[in-house]
């Protein structure tokens, strides 16, 4: 592939988002992204008892209040855009339970995106054929970027977040209906305010990583707002040594990130996490559960774990001291320590844990005296971070648990039925078990073309 120069980057860019359209879409690709929609209206139910959330929705309401043009998903306020995208967005995010895309480089959350799909398909009228085909066309940019960025050591400086602007500017020029200049100059200034630390996600977590992938896409959104106005962007060196090139992998081809005719559809790609908590620690949450199944739940028995787990920069880091008592829930659901300690001690890991502090508790403490990690298994560069358990008991017996694909990796995939599983266990406390099943119906439904704007409605609280 030639090399894309960096004046035409964010036209060639755009000219190919404008030719994405719904029925172009594979078979599998429009049901994926369809799970991907059910997934993540889940999510952000389950995630709305966040106070991470709370405090989101409240600025969202005081700055962003007036304009009542999109719906916050899931409390039902009706702000302006950007308002919605700030109280959807950290509701998506807060549990760590919305999907995983890694690649050969960076990992992140792509359907942190939805938020800014839900608004602008809201504000333009738009139905779920539509707001599923922008998003699927985000998807492809927020992982071709991924792709090349790093994670590895020394620490990379910039965060997956990176991807955000970029993205919901894509998104939210299609649903707007931007024709090509437009969408060229807004992903030029998008992209200008593109770079996150990796700080958001280093030492004692804080909670604005909730809101951090909403941040981004919000400026997205006003850089297309500001060229529907007429202001330009810095197009002829927005991808260049002053811009891209500065956050990817030295002498990475930035020509990647524009699909080409016949590449295989990205979505396809994209993990569904089974469990709250960071996308490289799923396995390893899943063999602890499988661990106290084998044991018939006499986790007593136990002497000591020696846990293997990816060679990866990243799970070094998330296997390192730092993580082994977590004291705040942003560092715990990052630590494999505590996610295994829960996971064994309970035989599940669900959002109620980590509200009630489990990990802090003396048995799980126990089981974290007892537990070791080595980075020893390959696995990053393909995305997969296996895991695997090697048990030693106190009669003298062994046994091994080994989990090479976590539960909903695309080599392990969960169903429909699994999909609605895990949504349903969120929407239905949240919003009841008839509009919980009629929002189901509308997402998957393929005959009826239904608005944004009804799913919308019917995901507003109970309350």
């Amino acid at each position: 592939m030639d090399r894309v120069a960096t004046d035409d980057f964010c036209a060639r860019l755009a000219d190919w988002a404008l030719t994405q359209r719904w029925t172009r879409m594979s078979a599998q690709a429009q049901t994926r992204v369809r799970h991907l929609l059910v997934d993540t209206i889940g999510c952000a139910l389950g995630g709305r008892p966040h106070p991470a959330v709370a405090q989101a929705a409240s600025v969202a309401a005081s700055l962003f209040g007036a304009g009542g043009v999109a719906t916050g998903l899931g409390s039902g306020r009706r702000q302006s855009s950007l308002g919605a995208i700030l109280d959807s967005g950290a509701a998506i995010r807060a549990l760590d339970l919305n999907d995983f895309y890694w690649g050969p480089g960076l990992g992140g959350h792509p359907s942190d995106i939805f938020a800014t799909g839900f608004a602008a398909a809201e504000e333009a009228d738009r139905p779920v054929a539509d707001l599923l085909c922008a998003v699927a066309t985000g998807y492809e940019f927020y992982t071709r970027l991924m792709d090349l960025m790093r994670a590895g050591d020394p620490p990379w400086a910039w965060d997956h977040t990176c991807a955000c602007a970029p993205s919901a500017a894509l998104i939210c020029g299609l649903l707007y209906g931007l024709e090509a200049p437009q969408l060229t100059e807004a992903l030029a200034i998008a992209l200008a305010r593109a770079p996150v630390f990796s700080a958001l996600r280093a030492g004692k977590i804080s909670s604005v990583k909730a809101a951090a992938p909403a941040l981004g896409q919000i400026d997205g959104v006003l850089a297309v707002r500001l060229a529907q106005a007429g202001m330009t962007g810095p197009k002829d060196a927005v991808a260049g040594a002053r811009g891209l090139e500065a956050i990817i992998v030295p002498g990475a081809d930035i020509a990647h990130i524009v699909p080409q005719a016949g590449d295989a559809e990205r979505v396809l790609d994209i993990t569904v996490k089974r469990f709250p908590c960071m996308g490289t620690g799923q396995a390893a949450t899943a063999t602890a559960v499988e661990l106290r199944r084998r044991l018939g739940g006499h986790v007593e028995a136990i002497k000591s774990i020696d846990m293997e787990v990816s060679d990866s920069g990243i799970v070094r880091r998330q296997t390192a001291d730092v993580y082994r008592r977590p004291d705040r829930r942003e560092t715990a659901d990052h630590s494999f320590y505590a996610i295994f300690g829960m996971a064994l001690a309970d035989g599940k890991l669900e959002a109620a844990q980590f509200a009630a502090r489990r990990w802090t508790d003396p048995d799980v403490v126990s089981i974290i005296e007892r537990l070791t990690l080595r980075p020893t298994l390959p696995g990053e560069s393909e995305g997969v971070f296996p895991a695997r358990a090697h048990v030693s008991l106190l009669d003298g017996t062994t046994l091994v648990v080994d989990m090479p694909y976590a539960p909903g990796h695309r080599l392990n995939p969960i169903d429909e039925a699994g999909i609605a599983e895990k949504y349903l266990s969120f929407a239905a406390p949240a919003i009841g078990e008839d509009k919980a099943g009629r929002v189901l119906s509308l997402c998957l439904d393929r005959a009826r073309d239904a608005p944004v704007r009804e799913v919308l409605a019917l995901c507003a609280s109970a309350a």
